[in-house]
């Protein structure tokens, strides 16, 4: 018989706290993950599929395992909660209590539990995900429908607010069309968003936008008039002709579909597009005719040098055309690495995946910590987005240094601008920032204009589920809280309840469709003093 599956500990970010024994009765997965994984993250991302589109009463716990210090700051982790929009509740195990007991084998690690609560199966690392649909699949088959063994459904418990209150969210991509135009992966708004920079490089302002089907990646301008992006949920790369036409493209192009996760893109001298397959660890390239297919890596993660059919890649993000061939970031090694035009995988940096760090120096003696960007400065200078470390950093003359600069927060992107100076996606703090590497400066980028689109949705959920809403806290509590809902039936009737302390409310979901939740705080020790948020909700 299979081991008893032990509970669930930590601190529950999204959700209150869970009593384990009354998830007796529904299917669940228990998933370790961590947030610079990006394989952690194409599990969770198919999990959730999984949820919305088959298994609709499928519990899931994605339990947080920090692999780094980095990865242990609990806002970070409530940060990817909203950026990847997860809706199963998530656990943060900072003292690995969770992580113990089931002695999983690394990042990520699946493993599904019956309704008897026991664990019945395991899909462990980069495994084909079909895997563990497949494992789900036949616990959900083999066991009692709900009707039969009278156990409560289980829906999602809560959602949190994805869309970020800015104009740039969580940028993750930046190419340059113009010398004064831009164009950013916004995440938050689930877009391509395109800035007009002024003279002076102060401020930009917004003057159009492409909706995309899902968080857009790391991005490459094709000839300054096609934009290639990564959508990384979907495993697909698509390409935009331009111009633009009301927010939409003159022609939109597969580029590559089939990858596990992609993120990092760049043209190569002979037109191609190399992509950085995270999820798979290995480097493709698109030829001119649209084909694809691997030129590096494929198989397990790993961070073995040798012939590029042979060596092993960990997870590469960022990616750069230099004058020995193509420069790549391999996010669980914290490495920089080199796919030669001779064929070969060459290790630059000297960390390994156990000793990451902010070390400066001779190449092999040097180290990053979980790096995403990667730009060509010039044939003998690359520039890197060292998100880990939240610092840019330059190698030239086969050593690494640090630009001293400080107060980034996790940059992902940076590209080169026509007077020299480079502009950086300083994505944990929702901005845009000029960078003059000679003086060592940084100037925010103020972002004006605003566009009319519809808004993503901030909160999915199922009816009859409990959905937690953050209110806002204007000043010392206590607060009466006021919820309504347009239409009106998605929650039943307003209603209003005391707070004495900031955090959110709970109400049910009844109807279904989507519509909008008002929630507004007004101050008990002064009436004049209300706020009010607003927030777009989509039930099933």
């Amino acid at each position: 018989m299979p081991p008893k599956a032990p509970p669930v500990t930590g601190t529950w970010l999204n959700t209150p706290a869970v009593d384990w024994r009354s998830r007796r009765g529904a299917v669940g997965v228990v998933v370790f993950w961590s947030l610079g994984c990006e394989a952690s993250l194409a599990m969770l991302h198919h999990l959730q599929r999984l949820k919305d589109d088959r298994f609709g009463e499928l519990c899931i716990f994605a339990v947080h395992s920090a692999r780094t210090p980095d990865e242990q700051d609990e806002d970070l982790v409530r940060q990817a909660i909203r950026r990847h929009r997860f809706t199963m509740p998530v656990v943060h195990d900072q003292r690995r209590d969770t992580w113990a007991r089931y002695n999983p084998p690394g990042w990520p690690s699946a493993i599904v539990i019956s309704r008897k609560q026991r664990a019945s199966g395991l899909v462990a690392g980069d495994a084909d995900l079909r895997l563990l649909s497949d494992a789900i699949a036949v616990e959900v088959g083999r066991s009692l429908p709900r009707s039969a063994n009278g156990v409560t459904p289980v829906g999602p418990m809560t959602v949190m607010p994805t869309t970020a209150a800015v104009p740039i969210g969580w940028p993750a991509g930046l190419g340059t069309l113009t010398p004064n135009q831009i164009v950013v992966s916004d995440v938050a708004h689930r877009r391509l968003a395109f800035l007009e920079l002024s003279a002076d490089r102060t401020s930009a302002e917004l003057t159009d936008a492409i909706r995309t089907t899902s968080a857009p990646g790391p991005l490459a301008v094709i000839d300054h008039s096609t934009v290639a992006v990564s959508l990384p949920d979907e495993g697909r790369v698509v390409a935009y002709v331009l111009p633009l036409l009301n927010g939409a493209p003159s022609a939109t192009l597969e580029l590559a579909s089939g990858l596990v996760r992609p993120q990092g893109i760049t043209v190569d001298d002979d037109g191609s597009i190399v992509i950085a397959d995270a999820g798979a660890d290995r480097l493709v390239r698109v030829t001119l005719d649209g084909t694809h297919g691997t030129i590096a890596g494929g198989g397990e993660t790993g961070c073995t040098d040798g012939s590029a059919a042979e060596a092993q890649l960990g997870q590469p993000v960022g990616v750069a055309r230099v004058a020995a061939g193509i420069a790549f970031l391999d996010t669980a090694s914290s490495t920089l690495r080199l796919l030669t035009d001779a064929g070969r995988v060459l290790t630059t940096t000297g960390a390994s995946k156990d000793e990451p760090g902010l070390i400066d120096g001779p190449l092999h003696r040097a180290s990053l910590l979980h790096p995403r960007g990667a730009t060509a400065l010039d044939a003998d200078r690359l520039l890197i987005a060292d998100t880990g470390n939240s610092r840019l950093r330059i190698v030239a003359d086969r050593a690494l240094t640090t630009v001293p600069l400080r107060g980034l927060s996790r940059p992902e992107a940076t590209c080169r601008l026509d007077d020299g100076t480079v502009l950086v996606a300083d994505t944990g703090n929702n901005r845009l920032i000029v960078v003059d590497l000679q003086s060592n400066t940084a100037t925010p980028v103020e972002i004006t204009g605003s566009l009319e689109m519809s808004e993503p949705v901030d909160f999915t959920a199922v009816a009859g589920a409990t959905l937690a809403i953050p209110f806002p806290s204007p000043t010392n509590g206590p607060w009466h809280v006021t919820v309504v809902s347009e239409p009106a039936d998605l929650i039943g009737s307003p209603f209003t309840i005391v707070r004495r302390e900031p955090g959110s409310v709970a109400l049910t979901l009844s109807g279904t469709g989507e519509g909008t939740l008002m929630v507004q705080s007004r101050a008990l020790n002064d009436s004049d003093i209300v706020r009010r948020e607003t927030h777009t909700v989509r039930v099933r």
